[in-house]
């Protein structure tokens, strides 16, 4: 019996002593893990919000990045930055009217306009004033964006100039409503032509490309280089369309002519630069000959302005000045029939 009784006894103290022994290194090891992973999984909620907007902003702003650097958002920021093919090739560009420009000489009509974009060609005047004021620089900068030289082509209308007496008005009213116009380009004004050393450095494309340069000096009208960073002006033909549903364009200077707030240029197509020279003009025999053309439109329409007394022709002071026009004028008003067989038999 007390043997029974002993040996439940030491069994008692054997179970004690087992519960009581401390848990191995390999038994705590689960409870350990799991208390991490528990603590990470409370701080992964509790930021899940901003972790989440973090990640959406990120993509987002890579997404607007890459997209502003595709085609659909191009464009030309100063007239160094065209090709010259697009001027020798008469390629056309569409802009915005910003404002005028001064002319240092020649009474020459220059204005600042800005190159659109694709997704700026589409936008309605409302909503292009919209993005102008809400872009990120209208902030930075103080201004808008539209409104900064460093973003405008300096353009000048070609065959036609300034008349001292020529108020304006029409071509102010045209720049104050941001018209949309196409600039067809015809040359390029390169003021204070720098006399470098060759080697200097031109430009990106001529280095990138040099095949190009060979091209390129082929052409009368390069053989001098210039460079980027001298002053340049576009010489543009200019056409608006007054409403969306007009099917023809409207070529400003022509109209500035008819209208009488402008006079043809005496230089012909391009007016002749007294601090600069004109570089990229076409000199393909069919390119001169419809400028020929258009010089003597813009002077039919210096008569028709002159015979209705348009604009500055309703001035006396005008009309003595250009005593020649408006001898002619009166000639092909009042001159008899014969009168005018006569001399063109004469061939005047």
């Amino acid at each position: 019996m007390n043997e029974r009784e002993n040996n439940t006894v030491e069994a008692s103290a054997l179970s004690v002593s087992k519960n009581n022994a401390p848990q191995t290194e390999i038994g705590n090891t689960p409870s350990s893990f799991g208390n991490s992973l528990a603590k990470f999984s409370d701080s992964l909620n509790e930021n899940l919000i901003l972790a989440r907007y973090t990640t959406m902003a990120t993509i987002t702003a890579l997404a607007v990045y890459g997209l502003a650097h595709t085609p659909l958002f191009f464009r030309y920021r100063t007239v160094s930055e065209i090709p010259a093919h697009y001027f020798t090739k008469r390629r056309t560009i569409h802009c915005r009217l910003v404002k005028r420009a001064v002319s240092p000489n020649n009474n020459a009509i220059l204005c600042q306009v800005r190159h659109l974009s694709p997704m700026e060609r589409v936008l309605s005047k409302s909503w292009f004033d919209w993005v102008m004021r809400m872009h990120p620089a209208a902030a930075v900068l103080g201004a808008r964006r539209d409104e900064l030289d460093r973003e405008l082509l300096t353009v000048q209308l070609a065959a036609v100039v300034h008349n001292e007496y020529a108020t304006g008005q029409w071509w102010d009213q045209l720049i104050r409503q941001r018209t949309p116009v196409s600039c067809q380009l015809m040359a390029r004004q390169v003021r204070n032509v720098s006399s470098r050393d060759d080697n200097t450095h031109r430009t990106k494309r001529k280095l990138d490309l040099p095949e190009l340069e060979l091209l390129e000096n082929s052409s009368s009208h390069n053989q001098q280089q210039y460079h980027e960073d001298d002053p340049q002006v576009a010489i543009v033909k200019m056409y608006y369309r007054s409403n969306t549903l007009q099917l023809f364009p409207v070529d400003v200077g022509e109209s500035m002519v008819r209208q009488g707030h402008a006079s043809p240029c005496t230089d012909g197509l391009y007016p002749i630069p007294l601090d600069g020279k004109i570089r990229d003009a076409s000199d393909i025999i069919r390119d001169l000959r419809i400028d020929s053309a258009y010089t003597d439109r813009i002077a039919k329409a210096e008569f028709e302005a002159a015979k209705k007394s348009y604009g500055m022709w309703s001035d006396p002071r005008v009309r003595e000045a250009r005593r020649d026009i408006v001898e002619e004028v009166e000639f092909q008003m009042k001159a008899p029939w014969y009168k005018k067989v006569f001399r063109w038999v004469r061939g005047g």
